[in-house]
């Protein structure tokens, strides 16, 4: 262990969640790491619903997002912090345990690592189904996991990623090289403790995950951490939502950002056999069955829905948005003749 235990900087972005807070800021609250050694920032989008109230009374900081969106929101909180490590968690994460943050900042005694995050999604049997089948899957998504890209333990292929990598065991957590800071998991997504000089300086306006942290990869032997224990995210919206969610977010990241560093390196041949396994369907029922024996939980028999689901809401979703975009008028330029 340290010497010294590190101050963490806990940063929300939020706007109108007063009723998830209130679970995660219990589960705060629980933790046995030192009160003295928390400092709390939540950057609140004009929240009208008690959500600053909430966050006052549990000892929050709070700085306003005129942005409203936590894409913009997140880099005002990483710029105020004073801690050692900056942790990020959004406003639907829960810790699952009384020691999370405890066991959190242990990899942290090695100065390769620059960053730590759950291995494991949590979820209670009693949990809304959205919520267990994410923790079962390691995913919010199941084409990312059927790519290799999923960034958590998934019960569907038995492992945490499909990216290459080599892995340190210590027990407690797991020491992470990848092959290459240019093929990556969805990391720093859904919980991630970072080191805040690297975090600030791979921040840029608009945050986007899987670009700030390839940036806090690229150096001399820099390791991520991927800490044994859970995260529970969750998604309480029921399952239609949980589809219009998913459009939304591709709308709005489509809208707000147009300058991804980072592209997932996805080739024709491995995108034509997710759609073809998605399409066939009965590899999918495989699959629940497979992932059901890994993983009990009757959650899995929603397994194809999900992922049909997903692929339709990507794909109508992309053909929208290009025909949006193709219908926009393109500026003409008139250059005067005269010189």
């Amino acid at each position: 262990m340290m010497k010294a235990l590190p101050k963490i900087s806990v940063a929300f972005p939020t706007y109108n969640c007063a009723p998830l807070l209130q679970e995660t800021f219990r589960a705060l609250d629980a933790q046995n790491y030192p009160r003295s050694l928390q400092e709390r920032i939540i950057v609140d989008g004009g929240s009208t619903d008690g959500t600053r109230e909430l966050a006052s009374a549990h000892g929050f900081r709070i700085i306003e997002n005129p942005h409203r969106s936590n894409l913009y929101g997140l880099p005002l909180a990483f710029a105020a912090a004073t801690g050692d490590l900056i942790l990020h968690l959004d406003d639907d994460n829960v810790p699952d345990r009384p020691d999370w943050l405890m066991r959190m900042v242990e990899p942290f005694e090695n100065p390769a690592v620059v960053a730590a995050e759950p291995l494991f999604y949590a979820a209670a049997l009693d949990d809304d189904l959205i919520t267990r089948y994410v923790s079962v899957l390691g995913a919010d998504d199941p084409l990312v996991v059927y790519a290799g890209f999923h960034d958590k333990f998934s019960a569907l292929t038995g492992t945490w990623t499909g990216v290459p990598h080599t892995v340190e065991d210590c027990g407690g957590y797991l020491v992470v090289r990848f092959a290459s800071p240019d093929v990556l998991p969805t990391l720093a997504c859904n919980a991630f403790l970072a080191r805040r000089e690297v975090l600030v300086a791979a921040t840029k306006m608009p945050w986007l995950h899987i670009d700030g942290a390839r940036r806090m990869l690229r150096g001399d032997d820099r390791a991520w951490a991927k800490v044994r224990v859970g995260i529970v995210n969750h998604h309480a919206e029921g399952v239609l939502a949980f589809f219009v969610k998913k459009f939304r977010r591709l709308r709005t990241r489509s809208r707000e950002v147009t300058n991804f560093e980072y592209q997932y390196p996805l080739s024709h041949m491995k995108l034509a056999g997710i759609v073809a396994r998605c399409l066939l369907v009965v590899p999918l029922v495989i699959d629940a069955i497979r992932g059901y024996r890994r993983r009990p939980d009757s959650v899995w028999i929603l397994h194809p829905v999900f992922a049909l689901g997903t692929l339709f809401t990507y794909a109508i979703g992309t053909v929208r948005l290009r025909a949006a975009r193709a219908s926009q008028p393109v500026p003409i330029r008139i250059t005067s003749p005269i010189r």
